[in-house]
């Protein structure tokens, strides 16, 4: 297995939690996370839709489908900007698609 798929993982993961602490802990904070999120959403669909960077940080080529990120980071950022205190599900979501995407095809 792709160690960089592993890191990859936890930092989603670390994401995931710290987007679920922060906007228990602090409810300010949740429209700035989820504008953060919709800029990012937009940036995904750009890159992808005009084919600007197929290739990762590191020289690889990428793998994952930014589309999907760019949905699920999205739908994440409209949750945050209509106050749903579950938003960052989608988020856990966007992972466990990812790690089944990866799995289906690049591990046989």
């Amino acid at each position: 297995m792709n160690p960089l798929f592993i890191i990859c993982i936890f930092v989603r993961l670390s994401i995931v939690y710290l987007t679920f602490y922060l906007t228990k802990r602090y409810p300010d904070l949740v429209k700035p996370i989820g504008l953060m999120f919709a800029l990012m959403s937009l940036g995904f669909f750009i890159i992808e839709f005009f084919k600007l960077k197929p290739y990762g940080a590191f020289g690889n080529k990428v793998w994952w489908n930014r589309y999907i990120h760019s949905f699920f980071f999205g739908l994440f950022a409209f949750l945050t900007f209509q106050e749903n205190k579950k938003a960052y599900i989608v988020l856990l979501f966007d992972v466990i698609f990812g790690i089944f995407h990866y799995l289906y095809n690049y591990t046989k």
